[in-house]
Order: C-alpha cells, then structure tokens, then sequence
C-alpha cells in the first residue's frame, strides 16, 4: 500500500509540474505565436474544452482498462503533449495544442483521482487530501524550473523537451507502483453500474457546481494569467513573470 500511495502522489504532481511548465511560460507561448491578449484567451478556452473533453471520456477508458492502465499512459502522453504549445506558432497552432494538452490533462485527472481513491480503499483511512497538497507542490515545482530556465534564456521549446523527459521517466516509474485497476468505485446506496441514475440533478449537486465554479474561475485566473500579466502590464523579467505561478502554489 504504501508504495502505490507514492506512486500515486508522483502521478498527482507530474500532472501539476506540467501545468506549473506551461502556465508559468504563457507570455513567452503568446509573443512566439504573435498573439494578443484576446486572442491568448480564445487559444486558452480550447484548453478548457480540451479539459471537458477529457473528463468526459475518462470514465470509459477506466472502466475498461482499468485506471492504473489510463494513468500509465495518461502521464506518459501528457508529458508528450506538454511540448506541443512550444511549436504553436499561430492562433489556431496554439489551440490545437491546448485542446490535445488539455484532453490529455482531463482524462490523467480524473484517471489519477480515481486510483486514489482506491489505494484510499486500501488503507482504510483518508489520504486523498494529502495527495491533492502533493498537486500544489508539483505545480510550485514545475514553476520554479521554469523560473530557473526561463532566468537562463531557455526557449520553451528546450525547456519543455527537457521536463517532459524526467516527468516522462518518473512517471513510468511511478506507474508501476499502482494498484491493478479494478471495477469502478461505487458509493453505497448507488445504483448498480450501467443503471441509469434517479436524478441527474439535485440542489445539492447544483450548489457544489456553484461552488466548483468559483473555485476554478478564481484558480484559472491565476494560473492563466499571471505571469502574462506580470510580464507585459509591469514590464517583469522572464523568469520574475515565471513566479507568479510558483508563489499562486504556495497559497
């Protein structure tokens, strides 16, 4: 149990330390595709349907193989995808790149939560808190290379070709440490896999969607704009743009 629970945890934070690459490297990604802010925001929603994308089709791939099977191939597809943005050189380049990042990104999420769930199962007692901590520190980790290399003169291209191979190699590592996948989780009193459920509204599910809302419009703002912010209104260095996104994980 314990060495799925790390395995788990390094999973949590490649996929953050891959968020943390790309976020903390925007302004650079946007003057390389000559962009503007608006247009920036237009390549950034092809992130987000990439995200729902994924999500949506997570449950599925899991189901069928299992989620250490979508995790081993979701972590090691992800650090592929993560180069992608670095060879965006145009508006629609650079949302195609998102909307495969973000795909990618969606399906690990919700792959990775679910194997944490079932090593949480395993130990009888709750950890998936700690491992959701481990996603902040990945992604404060992620961003202080960035503001390293970025300080270095390292183009996005190099810098994301280098971190996708040490993410790439750990998380092939990591994988290994998972629990075989088994059938999907279902809470007591559901109902049984397959059935269609009562409702598939509640006030209950509509006030945490609220709530969800709030919380990813907030965190997105952060992680999207940032450094784009720090880097063209307050005329910040590369690598002082970069940390915005490292001190956001440190919150």
């Amino acid at each position: 149990m314990r060495r799925a629970r790390i395995g788990v945890a390094l999973v949590f934070a490649i996929h953050a330390a891959v968020a943390g690459t790309w976020a903390a490297r925007l302004p650079a990604l946007k003057a390389g595709a000559g962009l503007g802010n608006g247009q920036l925001g237009i390549a950034l929603v092809a992130m987000s349907a990439g995200l729902l994308l994924g999500t949506r089709v997570a449950a599925g791939a899991i189901d069928r193989a299992g989620s250490r099977t979508v995790v081993r191939g979701g972590s090691l597809a992800l650090c592929a995808a993560l180069i992608l943005p670095a060879l965006g050189s145009s508006l629609l380049a650079l949302s195609c790149a998102f909307l495969v990042l973000g795909a990618v990104s969606g399906l690990l999420d919700v792959a990775m939560n679910t194997q944490g769930v079932e090593v949480q199962r395993a130990y009888g007692r709750p950890i998936l808190s700690g491992l959701h901590g481990v996603w902040s520190l990945g992604g404060f980790a992620g961003a202080a290379a960035a503001v390293a290399l970025a300080g270095a003169g390292v183009g996005p291209l190099a810098h994301f070709t280098i971190v996708a191979g040490i993410l790439a190699t750990l998380g092939a590592w990591a994988s290994g440490l998972l629990l075989p996948g088994g059938p999907r989780f279902e809470p007591a009193g559901a109902p049984p896999h397959g059935a269609a459920p009562r409702s598939a509204w509640s006030p209950a599910i509509a006030v945490l969607g609220v709530i969800a809302f709030a919380s990813f419009l907030g965190e997105g703002s952060a992680t999207d704009w940032s450094a784009v912010y720090l880097r063209g209104e307050l005329g910040a260095s590369a690598s002082l743009a970069a940390m915005g996104f490292a001190v956001s994980r440190g919150r």
